[in-house]
């Protein structure tokens, strides 16, 4: 278990250097959102990796379009990411896509989940 949470951390530092190194100033809900995402989000998402997909480019990208292991309810569903769509999810995950393997409860708060997917815009933007 020690190994593990040692893991965790380092990949947090990690991430928090990644993701916090975007080459333009981000606002200050972007700054909120990079928090969100790297206590929340980049452990998983950290690039496409074997436990997540990738969140840069989400934005107007169709659903599971990426190589990836997904879940069946991801791989049966035709939908484009928008901002909207993104909200209702990171709301309440199991709620919108019953049986994804996602392990995330969701972000109960509207201003954070505000602030994550602009955090995840400017991932999409590649900064």
């Amino acid at each position: 278990m020690r190994g593990l949470f040692a893991w965790m951390v380092s990949a947090c530092v990690v991430l928090g250097a990644s993701a916090g190194s975007a080459s333009r100033e981000l606002s200050a809900e972007q700054e909120s959102g990079r928090e969100i995402y790297n206590v929340q989000c980049g452990i998983c998402h950290a690039g496409n990796t074997i436990t997540a997909p990738t969140l840069h480019g989400l934005i107007g990208r169709r659903v599971a379009s990426i190589p990836h292991q997904h879940s069946p309810v991801f791989r049966e569903a035709d939908f484009i990411w928008t901002e909207e769509i993104l909200d209702a999810y990171i709301e309440d995950p199991q709620g919108m896509m019953p049986g994804n393997w996602m392990a995330h409860y969701g972000i109960a708060d509207p201003a954070e989940r505000r602030a994550l997917i602009a955090f995840i815009k400017v991932l999409a933007a590649g900064e």
